[in-house]
């Protein structure tokens, strides 16, 4: 079951990076809230009418895949942790999409696998998981890479890159969401074990597209949203459902540090998207300090499957 998780992971961090580039272009089009506001109401829609046919049976799914089939959960166990992953992500997706607008996917993207360090204090209190010492230097491993980012050739000081990092606004914007991100997976893990991951996946993304609603009311994001091709958008919930549905369904199997330190495999795409799609510089640099990344993740894996 635990190659499942692996699996699961690994395709969380492909889609994530698709995901990547179709936010980034939405949140060229649009302001920030009406891009999330996208983002979820689109995820919601496609999410909905498959998580009913799954749940009340309309389909049928192999016997290994009846980990999706669950009743629309109705205990505290799930609706708390939901509400509280709610309220944190409207504030990350925000952040994220606003980075993206201005900042390189290979610069922002990498930033995120700053997460697992905050997973190491917030997935022992909330959902009493501890990872194990070689997954511990697998995350550390990782996040190390974060270093070599922003380092120049020549510069002086060991702490100089983080004070590189620090001094954009759009880094700071992804450093706090890696922060946010910290929080919000253990109250992931927890709400999907009692209610299953395609309930939540649905309505964590309608309740981030009712958070952003308020905001909606300005004519000018209404007009701005309706005049564009709405086929365009499509891809965006799209592929931030597969990119969910992967990422919760790994937690199924995995314990919460190994299966987000997984998922961070998406910064390898991400940066070779930016090169490609977006001629973003660097590419040499960031795959290097990206190469660190993917030790680590591979320390998780060993971990993982002990």
């Amino acid at each position: 079951m635990i190659s499942i998780g692996i699996l699961l992971a690994l395709g969380s961090a492909f889609f994530e990076s698709t995901l990547d580039v179709f936010r980034k272009k939405t949140a060229m089009a649009f302001d920030a809230l009406t891009s999330a506001f996208v983002l979820h109401a689109l995820t919601f829609v496609i999410a909905l009418p498959f998580t009913l046919a799954v749940s009340f049976r309309w389909v049928r799914l192999p016997d290994a895949m009846n980990v999706f089939v669950h009743q629309m959960p109705t205990s505290p166990e799930f609706w708390w942790p939901l509400a509280a992953s709610t309220a944190l992500n409207s504030i990350a997706v925000y952040l994220v999409m606003d980075a993206l607008a201005t900042a390189d996917l290979g610069m922002v993207l990498p930033l995120t696998t700053l997460s697992p360090i905050f997973l190491l204090l917030t997935a022992p209190l909330i959902v009493g998981e501890f990872p194990s010492s070689i997954g511990l230097i697998g995350i550390l491993v990782t996040t190390l890479g974060t270093w070599g980012l922003a380092r120049k050739p020549g510069q002086e000081g060991v702490l100089k890159p983080f004070q590189l990092l620090w001094s954009h606004s759009s880094n700071r914007k992804m450093i706090l969401v890696a922060v946010l991100y910290g929080f919000c997976a253990p109250f992931d893990a927890r709400a999907i074990h009692s209610g299953g991951p395609l309930w939540y996946l649905t309505f964590i993304d309608l309740g981030l597209a009712l958070t952003y609603v308020p905001f909606m009311f300005r004519k000018a994001r209404w007009s701005g949203l309706f005049s564009q091709a709405s086929i365009k958008l499509i891809p965006l919930g799209v592929s931030n459902m597969l990119r969910a549905w992967c990422q919760f369904t790994a937690l199924c199997f995995l314990i919460v540090p190994y299966a987000i330190g997984l998922k961070r495999l998406s910064i390898i795409f991400g940066i070779l998207w930016g090169r490609y799609l977006f001629k973003e510089g660097n590419t040499a640099q960031r795959l290097g300090a990206a190469t660190v990344m993917i030790a680590g993740s591979i320390l998780i894996l060993f971990a993982a499957v002990r």
